[in-house]
């Protein structure tokens, strides 16, 4: 009997180490299908010494410190039914390499990695992201993880007690794969690198362990941290002193204040009495990389855009608050903070004593209805997804257009020869179904409009065809001085951002025939940016076009102060308020300061980015990013460089002092006095 458990243990071993190492050499050949991608389909700097110094070694960590944590419950399971215990691990081993194939296919179709947002999505919103993942050339990757899963079942199930092998060799296995687990686990706290560590961003996401990312983003989202009423009372003097130029009415409710904030944009306006029109055009991945004058790739894509901004007020250092579009209605609109999930303010779900499932907050949309403003939302896509209707009808729109609103009898979604799923309407449709609305006297002045585009989308197959014609491609970049092959952006985004500048182009020019465009201010601005990976900086994903056009403009100018979409809503209302006579509730809660208007570089804004991540840029105070855990300096190229630890100290606390008032504000509904927005609104009880 002892010489029968003896032999089981050691077959446990044998069997349990073998399947470790199989796990590394799996995760290896992944590694070399990844790079394989990589070096043929982009300019990234790739090198042996990435490979193995970072990528395959954090890999392997990662595997062995699983295998250590694993080895107890298996060895358990082995003692009471090895059958039992052998079925069990290799579907633990199966699952995990799956989940790799998974994060390899999402990190080369969007250059970032995935994290625990996964877990925020509905089924919905997974099944819409889902066919996008599946549309489009998919081919390389369905063929690698149909080599990588053949070739792991087959691993995994061959019969590990046939290998013939010395039982001496055997030890040698088991007591090195039980060494490497120690090892691993002694060496744990080398398991991830910061950002530091690696000459570019990219080069910090493909180095790093995916796994990892993923797993430090669940403990970050899902964490618990718990505020003292001491510290939260300390951060709210450190916050309301750090802006002695507005008047903090409450203690309680840190960000309202009821001070005027600066008109920094009333000398470039003509001063009228009459309230003007509003049009807010949100265009998807709209990316300072291919557009306008500070693009990287020799020309811009959006020669239109272009000539908006040298008409008007055109800022080229400007920032969205968020990597993805979640982030974009309540930074503009509303000028919040972040929110505590991963997929910001619109993402988290707070039920309070109203029932809503937002903190209390008002917005744009609710000041202007306050001065008789008709306010409308047109978007083009599913009204769900980042829970869009939620929050516009929660901030009190007049009219919501979403794809299941147009007139199927005039727009029809595009049909798509590949059977590719499309994500809603394109831009053409959206703007002539508004332009139909319009004409019918839907729009009285004074309105304000909200467009949420997406013909840059992914999978970008909104465009007409003729747009992904090669012939047509190549004429029309060449009219932009540039050439197809000289351009490393894959050709159907190419193909989306032209078309989508054309299309904007339709809506102005329509817009020019109107009564109502001489007394219009149209402002346009990227949700975020494409992260191409071709700037040298870490903040490319976050870099895009603002552009304010109007005929009441009295003088163009490019501004080069950074700020970000949190600073529009601020100055918005000063501008109306003072050049055109808008009465406004004084109180408002806008956590932006307004625009920065110098000609010349400048940073002097605080600028939360993602503050619940660590996979990418989280925080710009002045000139100074937070990423991971690290601080950084930024030069006027946003090159970074190192922080004193003095100054890193200073940096440090005020960044914390904003994240314990983002944690208390929208866990305890301190953001806003009233449920309804502009409690003396009568339209929030007449609905």
């Amino acid at each position: 009997m002892k010489k029968i458990k003896i032999q089981n243990i050691q077959r446990f071993l044998f069997d349990y180490a073998i399947l470790f190492l199989s796990t590394i050499f799996v995760f290896l050949l992944i590694r070399l299908g990844e790079y394989y991608y990589i070096y043929n389909h982009s300019d990234q700097q790739l090198s042996l010494q990435l490979f193995f110094t970072k990528s395959v070694k954090y890999d392997t960590l990662f595997i062995l410190i699983t295998g250590a944590i694993l080895f107890i419950p298996a060895f358990l399971i082995s003692i009471l039914h090895f059958r039992t215990y052998k079925i069990t691990i290799r579907i633990v081993i199966f699952f995990i390499i799956f989940i790799q194939l998974i994060f390899t296919q999402f990190f080369l179709t969007n250059n970032a990695v995935l994290t625990a947002i996964l877990f925020e999505f509905t089924f919905e919103e997974l099944y819409h992201i889902a066919n996008t993942e599946m549309s489009g050339n998919r081919s390389y990757f369905w063929i690698m993880n149909f080599i990588i899963i053949v070739f792991t079942i087959i691993l995994l199930f061959i019969k590990h007690k046939r290998i013939k092998a010395r039982n001496f060799r055997k030890n040698i296995v088991v007591y090195t794969t039980l060494a490497c687990f120690i090892i691993a686990v002694l060496s744990h706290k080398n398991l991830f690198k910061e950002f530091q560590a690696f000459d570019t961003a990219y080069q910090f996401l493909l180095g790093n362990s995916k796994p990892i990312f993923f797993i430090d983003s669940y403990s970050k989202a899902y964490g618990t941290t718990n505020d003292s009423e001491v510290t939260k009372k300390l951060a709210i003097i450190n916050f309301q002193t750090h802006y002695p130029q507005r008047n903090f009415t409450h203690k309680n409710l840190p960000f309202i204040y009821d001070s005027e904030d600066s008109n920094v944009l009333g000398s470039f306006f003509k001063k009228d009495s009459i309230q003007p029109n509003i049009v807010l055009i949100i265009s998807e991945s709209l990316s300072s990389t291919f557009s306008g004058e500070s693009n990287c790739i020799g020309g811009s894509l959006t020669p239109f855009t272009d000539s908006l901004a040298k008409a008007g007020l055109n800022w080229t250092h400007f920032l969205s608050n968020a990597d993805r579009s979640f982030g974009v209605l309540p930074n503009i609109l509303a000028s919040l903070p972040f929110g505590t999930s991963e997929r910001g303010f619109m993402g988290q779900f707070y039920a309070n004593a109203y029932g809503s499932r937002y903190p209390n907050q008002t917005s744009i949309i609710q000041y202007l209805k306050e001065n008789d403003y008709l306010s409308n939302y047109y978007y083009g896509g599913w009204k769900l997804f980042d829970k869009i209707e939620y929050f516009i009808k929660y901030n009190g729109i007049d009219y919501f257009t979403s794809d299941n609103n147009f007139d199927t009898t005039k727009y029809q979604k595009k049909s798509n020869k590949q059977s590719d799923y499309v994500w809603g309407y394109n831009d053409r449709a959206l703007f002539s179904q508004s332009l139909d609305d319009m004409h019918a006297n839907k729009f009285k002045s004074p309105f304000f409009s909200i467009y949420q585009t997406i013909t840059v989308h992914s999978p970008f197959n909104l465009a007409d065809d003729h747009y992904y014609n090669q012939d047509y491609l190549k004429s029309r970049l060449t009219k932009c001085g540039l050439e197809l092959d000289s351009i490393n952006i894959p050709h159907k985004i190419i193909s989306s951002a032209i078309a989508a500048d054309d299309d904007l182009r339709f809506f102005i020019q329509a817009c020019s025939k109107t009564p109502q465009f001489k007394n219009t201010i149209f402002i346009i601005v990227g949700d975020h940016a494409i992260n191409l990976n071709l700037r040298a900086h870490a903040l490319e994903r976050f870099h895009v076009p603002l552009i304010i056009y109007s005929p009441l403009i009295t003088k163009a100018a490019t501004f080069k102060g950074m700020c970000s979409h949190i600073d529009i809503a601020p100055s918005l209302l000063s501008l109306l308020a003072q050049n055109f006579d808008l009465s406004f509730s004084p109180q408002k809660h806008f956590i932006g300061e307004g625009l920065d208007t110098s000609r010349t570089y400048c940073a002097n804004r605080s600028i939360p980015l993602t503050i619940n991540r660590s996979d990418i840029p989280s925080f710009v105070f002045d000139n100074y990013m937070e990423y991971g855990e690290q601080l950084f300096t930024l030069d006027a190229d946003w090159n970074t460089g190192p922080v004193s630890s003095a100054q890193s100290e200073l940096v440090s606390k005020w960044i914390e002092t904003y994240k314990i008032i983002n944690r208390m504000v929208c866990n305890e509904n301190k953001l806003w006095m009233y449920p309804n927005g502009l409690h003396h609104n009568k339209y929030f009880q007449e609905k």
